[in-house]
């Protein structure tokens, strides 16, 4: 199961870059595709660590999963670096799917840039363990 986390973190981080040079058309659904391939990703790493997926929407608590999982060694490397990208991807999750107004283009390209970090942080962290 974390390889069909692990599976749609990467196509919706995939589908994020497909945007990339046309964001100020696409800025919407780009951000919401920012912070949902970052939120599978986590998906991703908690099912790894704990064999078992996050339930409900309070992202916050993710966070906190995450953290939990740098504390007891599972991410390693640049793990901390991976968290404060985490923690500021769910920060614009309400500012991309819940405005009445559009997303601001550079909102987005900040989104897309924390994503990157963020994958280059924490992706290969579970790819091996996943599959």
């Amino acid at each position: 199961m974390s390889s069909s986390f692990h599976a749609r973190a990467r196509e919706m981080f995939e589908a994020a870059r497909f945007f990339e040079d046309n964001f100020e058309e696409f800025r919407d659904p780009a951000g919401l595709l920012c912070v949902h391939a970052a939120i599978s990703l986590n998906d991703a790493i908690h099912f790894a660590a704990f064999a078992h997926s996050l339930r409900g929407d309070d992202h916050r608590q993710a966070v906190k999963t995450l953290i939990e999982c740098c504390y007891r060694k599972i991410i390693k490397g640049d793990q901390w670096q991976g968290v404060t990208q985490f923690q500021e991807l769910i920060k614009l999750k309400n500012a991309s799917a819940y405005r009445v107004s559009r997303v601001k283009v550079e909102t987005v390209i900040s989104a897309f840039d924390l994503l990157q970090t963020f994958f280059a942080c924490m992706y290969l962290q579970v790819s091996h363990e996943s599959n």
